[in-house]
């Protein structure tokens, strides 16, 4: 049970959202994705990006999977994994379970890429913290690091609504 005001309640939780929508509109607005793909020295659409981050994460994947996890139909990922394997990202490879398929995977230069992209967000958020004490800054990262967790562990109703979560006793 919260002793907080339901008002100041409702305040952090908007403060939460503001907070979370900067990122995710950080994340697709196209100014700062051309910083990005400047500062790592390959021209990247978003779509790229977020392509290179599931085959990072997920990969070696087929085609269709990597589709499947994005959200978009095969002969469009299609183009754009073909445009990234031109610009030396992705690699394709047979896949062993199924020889008429093939798996996608991050080349070396894709690798760098994406590494190059972290070290300037890595970058941002130091610059952004300059002023921070050093406590200040690990007990944000304690509470991101938690309030990530919280948010991929959370359950969902049948209505489509977060169950709240109960205290670990």
């Amino acid at each position: 049970m919260s002793d907080l005001d339901p008002s100041d309640r409702e305040q952090q939780l908007l403060t939460i959202h503001q907070f979370v929508e900067l990122v995710v509109a950080s994340s697709r607005s196209p100014r700062q994705r051309e910083r990005m793909a400047r500062a790592a020295g390959v021209p990247v659409t978003e779509a790229g990006s977020s392509l290179l981050r599931s085959v990072s994460r997920h990969g070696p994947i087929t085609l269709g999977n990597l589709a499947s996890r994005v959200g978009l139909d095969q002969s469009t990922v299609s183009r754009q994994v073909q445009a990234l394997e031109t610009s030396g990202l992705l690699e394709r490879s047979a896949d062993p379970g199924d020889r008429r398929s093939s798996l996608i995977s991050l080349s070396a230069d894709g690798r760098r890429f994406l590494e190059r992209v972290r070290e300037v967000a890595r970058h941002d958020y130091d610059a952004a913290l300059a002023d921070w004490t050093d406590h200040d800054r690990a007990t944000f990262a304690t509470m991101l690091d938690r309030f990530r967790h919280a948010l991929v562990g959370a359950e969902v109703d049948d209505q489509g609504w977060s169950k709240p979560r109960l205290p670990a006793r």
